[in-house]
């Protein structure tokens, strides 16, 4: 299964094949704990003072020396990232065009913003009860799709009800609630497949299965982090006092990011469009009627 980790390192090699940018980077030595003010790494010379990214991390360095790094008393977990403990050969790198913390936010605002053309699909059931028509839903239901019943018997046969209302202004608990317009038999089973955001991912180790999210969309993600990261790396440009910034202005256009952000969106509109086909096509919406 895909993880959290995964998804965060292909949208990574992603952007950086995208891009051809080119970090320089090196690596600690020794372990560092999450409030420490010096790291060790292998070569200091590829780092400058300024942002550098350890592991997930973002840490300002305020001076180097030979084989040591001194941070700053703010530069634990800058820019809104996590001061966070690493390990002995933890990558170390300067300034970032790419921060893997803001790759994992755009991931996750990916997953928001796939909704409502993708979707989870979920069930819940209950017991059907001759004297009640309202049932209470799970509070993460937003759309209703299909209403079935169990029949009667050892065929394990579940009867489409065509008579239901979808209650998402309810009086109960949850806010939602399913209005049984049928009579399916005192006491049967009434499953009900609903539609659902998706949740988002927080540790390395949670997968895009447990978020809800199909398998078969993730590039539909990666495309949607792609087109919104590069987009802002012709920014740059607007800060040109240093060497590397007059160099690269003289040989790379203004807006060749954008075009760049502007495929990769193109790209992401068309996955999303084909998901969203494959998705109504497994799971098409049923008819039924309300009074």
């Amino acid at each position: 299964m895909t993880t959290f980790l995964d998804l965060t390192n292909r949208a990574h090699s992603l952007l950086h094949s995208s891009t051809g940018v080119q970090e320089q980077v090196t690596w600690l030595t020794s372990s560092a704990t999450a409030s420490a003010l010096t790291l060790s790494v292998n070569d200091s010379s590829a780092v400058s003072n300024g942002i550098s990214e350890v592991g997930d991390e973002l840490v300002y360095v305020s001076s180097s020396d030979s084989d040591t790094l001194a941070i700053a008393p703010f530069g634990r977990g800058f820019r809104g990232s996590t001061a966070a403990s690493h390990a002995v050969n933890t990558q170390v790198t300067f300034n970032p065009t790419f921060p893997r913390v803001e790759i994992k936010k755009a991931i996750n605002d990916a997953l928001r913003q796939t909704y409502p053309s993708l979707w989870q699909v979920k069930s819940t059931t209950f017991t059907f009860t001759g004297a009640q028509l309202t049932y209470e839903l799970p509070a993460d239901c937003d759309a209703v799709t299909k209403v079935l019943w169990e029949t009667v018997g050892p065929s394990h046969y579940w009867e489409t009800s065509y008579g239901w209302r979808f209650e998402p202004d309810s009086e109960e608990a949850t806010g939602k609630a399913l209005t049984l317009l049928d009579m399916p038999l005192q006491g049967q089973t009434v499953k009900v497949v609903y539609q659902a955001s998706f949740s988002a991912l927080a540790d390395d180790a949670d997968t895009l299965e447990g978020t809800g999210f199909p398998a078969s969309a993730e590039d539909v993600l990666l495309y949607a982090v792609a087109a919104k990261l590069i987009r802002f790396i012709d920014v740059s440009r607007m800060q040109l006092d240093s060497v590397e910034n007059l160099s690269r202005a003289a040989v790379v256009q203004a807006g060749d990011a954008g075009k760049v952000a502007n495929q990769m969106y193109a790209m992401y509109q068309q996955r999303l469009a084909e998901e969203r086909s494959r998705l109504l096509t497994l799971n098409p919406p049923q008819l039924y009627f309300t009074r």
